[in-house]
């Protein structure tokens, strides 16, 4: 990947204490969301039991933060625009999760064990009040997802308009496009192709569950984005940041480092430990 695009894979970080500054290679965000990308959507997301992993909820979860950040450092786009951007993502996810799932699986929505997705318990960090409900996000204006399955003609008018055009080009930036649309559509031509296709309904109805629930977690993650970019549009002021800022560490007066260089007896008492275990 690195010999295909020089420079996206690493970058080159400062990390600060004390007045003295250290230089690093750290992974760029672009590299991490590749990352988890190709650990939840590699070769085998066909297979049933890979959504049963428990990492998968986190890699998921991980994957939706690192291109919400990577939304959060795209210059030239207002934070309204990457709201509306967010809210369109949970609209593709929720609509993916009624619809094109149950669809691709040849099941009803109704043959799931329960009526609708399952509600994920809302994090310990957020008040009662959050934005866990995707009906409680500030209303943008309202405009049909750039990837929703639409009429050609209704596509084609709202790629034409200009914040379609900028939502558009957000998901491309941020690599929501890559990583999360083409990705799902991948996903649902597997799943229809394989246990879609020769699966039992229980098998049909166990997957089905097992991504609503998925999916519920990728958009509530997606929610606060896109209520945390409508909150900064609304203060106005705010700068966009910048995707260097976040390979800059300051660790203020609170670190030593001399404090984390181990001395050569400490060296050697480690190595003598290891040496005889």
């Amino acid at each position: 990947w690195e010999r295909e695009k020089p420079g996206i894979e690493w970058k080159r970080a400062t990390l600060t204490c004390r007045g003295m500054t250290a230089a690093l290679w750290v992974g760029s965000v672009d590299a991490q969301i590749h990352e988890q990308k190709m650990l939840t959507f590699g070769p085998r997301m066909g297979a049933v039991e890979m959504w049963t992993i428990p990492k998968v909820e986190k890699r998921l979860k991980r994957l939706m933060q690192l291109v919400g950040t990577k939304t959060m450092c795209l210059p030239s786009f207002s934070w309204k625009l990457k709201s509306i951007a967010m809210t369109r993502l949970v609209e593709y996810l929720q609509n993916f999760q009624s619809t094109e799932l149950p669809r691709c699986l040849l099941l009803n929505p109704s043959e799931s064990k329960e009526s609708g997705p399952k509600p994920v318990s809302e994090p310990k960090n957020l008040s009662k009040d959050g934005v866990q409900n995707p009906a409680k996000l500030p209303p943008p204006t309202m405009m049909r997802s750039m990837s929703a399955p639409v009429g050609a003609k209704a596509a084609m008018a709202d790629a034409e308009t200009e914040e379609g055009q900028a939502v558009k080009a957000i998901w491309e930036r941020s690599c929501i496009e890559d990583s999360i649309i083409q990705s799902l559509r991948v996903l649902k031509i597997r799943i229809g192709d394989g246990v879609g296709k020769t699966g039992e309904n229980h098998q049909k109805r166990l997957v089905l569950n097992q991504w609503k629930d998925l999916l519920e977690i990728m958009i509530n993650v997606t929610c606060l984005y896109a209520s945390a970019f409508d909150e900064l549009a609304r203060a106005k002021g705010f700068r966009s940041i910048e995707e260097s800022e976040l390979y800059s560490f300051e660790l203020g007066d609170n670190w030593d480092f001399g404090e984390l260089l181990m001395s050569d007896s400490t060296v050697a008492e480690t190595k003598q430990g290891v040496d005889a275990h």
